[in-house]
């Protein structure tokens, strides 16, 4: 394929790869490397901030703490939050990547305040009613379309 450019009122003729010509191997090897560390990088930084977030979890169940702020970790889902189950009652899941309203937090017996702000989150459950000591629930910035019946 030529390319015909008008430059300074000269004609050039400007050579383009055909779409259809074989790529060399070196290039294809290059890309694949390219793909699988970009792949590896990005699983390797999800891995650090899921056990950041741990980490987070844990500090929060030896100090006996009633709060916990998992802001800003971009995280696609939650750390294991078992540890907290019978003491947690704030907990801050702001600014995030959840797609999906996070269903451990239906486990967590004492939660009084429960903040999503800024997720990727479409659907709150028809469940939520489930959540007896709820006093604070945000949900703003969300791509929440409708709301949950009762």
């Amino acid at each position: 394929m030529v390319l015909l450019h008008r430059h300074n009122f000269k004609r050039e003729v400007i050579p383009l790869a055909d779409t259809n010509d074989a790529r060399d191997s070196s290039s294809v090897e290059g890309d694949w490397e390219t793909r699988f560390h970009f792949m590896a990088n990005k699983k390797d930084e999800e891995e650090k901030l899921m056990f950041r977030s741990q980490v987070k979890v844990w500090h929060c169940f030896l100090n006996r703490k009633t709060a916990l702020s998992l802001q800003a970790y971009f995280l696609f889902h939650l750390p294991d939050l078992t540890p907290l189950m019978d003491t947690l009652v704030c907990l801050n899941l702001s600014f995030n990547n959840l797609l999906f309203f996070p269903m451990e937090v239906f486990n967590i017996k004492s939660l009084q305040v429960l903040v999503l702000r800024s997720n990727p989150i479409r659907k709150i459950p028809n469940d939520i009613h489930r959540l007896k000591s709820l006093k604070k629930f945000t949900i703003s910035f969300n791509l929440v379309s409708e709301l949950p019946s009762g």
